[in-house]
């Protein structure tokens, strides 16, 4: 506030330096501080979101997820357990995973479980009782990390009941397929052979015919005209339509009649996948 120049003393100017750096360290600290609590608030909330993504995810996976101790006991269930297993996840807390299981995997698993490494991942199927009784095969994914297992598993009980459907049916086809007096073969859709039965092997002894085109194998080759006669019925079979004719075929037993039969076997929605004479 003077109206004259005033002349500045060494110690007067070292108090304005003194002071400006002491406002401006005050300031950078505060911007400092101010950063810090700002970023501390973006990552509780990221933390607090990422929380709740994995709560949403826990509560509402279809999989049954579980966390097991070093004693094999539940410390930790999803509410899939309710879906899957009939029971709620406090039922399972503090149990053993064993008391669970079926009585031949557990004594499998109790084996198996104590060769886990750290960050391991292992597939296994294991049946496991349902409340009402029954047991549920399911397909898990195990890692051993720390002190803990944790494992997700899916309930394959309905795919493993079909496969062993099928391959039962399959056993029953083949039963009926070699232990035929008829003379049966199972061709793929280019005409080639890809099964014999019994009954047919013994027409024309022991020979390889495998991959072999049907009509130019021993059962017609030896037949005159029967190789193109048959090429042609298979030719039909491959279009969907069946094949019936009485021949006379030249075999290593001498010659014999029969009723032929060339049908083709159809996919559940109606192709032709096989031709069976």
């Amino acid at each position: 506030d003077q109206d004259i120049p005033r002349h500045w003393t060494d110690a007067e100017e070292g108090l304005v330096h003194d002071v400006a750096e002491r406002s401006w360290a005050a300031a950078a600290h505060a911007r400092t501080e101010t950063e810090i609590q700002e970023l501390n608030h973006t990552l509780e909330l990221r933390v607090a979101e990422r929380t709740a993504e994995r709560d949403r995810l826990w509560r509402s996976a279809q999989e049954l997820i579980i966390v097991v101790d070093r004693k094999y006991t539940f410390v930790s269930v999803n509410p899939a357990s309710r879906t899957m297993l009939g029971y709620e996840p406090d039922d399972l807390m503090g149990r053993t995973v064993f008391g669970f299981m079926h009585p031949d995997d557990a004594k499998l698993s109790r084996k198996n479980i104590t060769t886990y490494r750290p960050g391991e991942i292992r597939a296994t199927e294991i049946r496991y009782r349902h409340a009402d009784g029954s047991f549920r095969t399911i397909a898990w994914n195990v890692v051993f990390d720390g002190d803990l297992f944790y494992a997700s598993g899916r309930d394959v009980t309905t795919e493993r009941e079909t496969v062993r459907a099928l391959q039962e049916s399959e056993a029953r086809l083949q039963a009926v397929f070699e232990s035929s007096y008829q003379l049966k073969w199972l061709l793929r859709l280019d005409g080639s052979v890809m099964a014999v039965n019994a009954t047919a092997q013994d027409a024309i002894g022991p020979c390889d015919t495998q991959g072999q085109a049907f009509w130019a194998t021993p059962w017609f080759n030896a037949t005159a005209g029967m190789a193109q006669q048959i090429e042609a019925a298979v030719l039909e079979a491959q279009t969907g339509q069946a094949h019936q004719s009485e021949v006379e075929l030249d075999l290593p037993g001498g010659l014999r009649c029969f009723d032929l039969s060339i049908r083709p076997i159809p996919s559940l929605d109606g192709t032709t996948i096989a031709i069976m004479p």
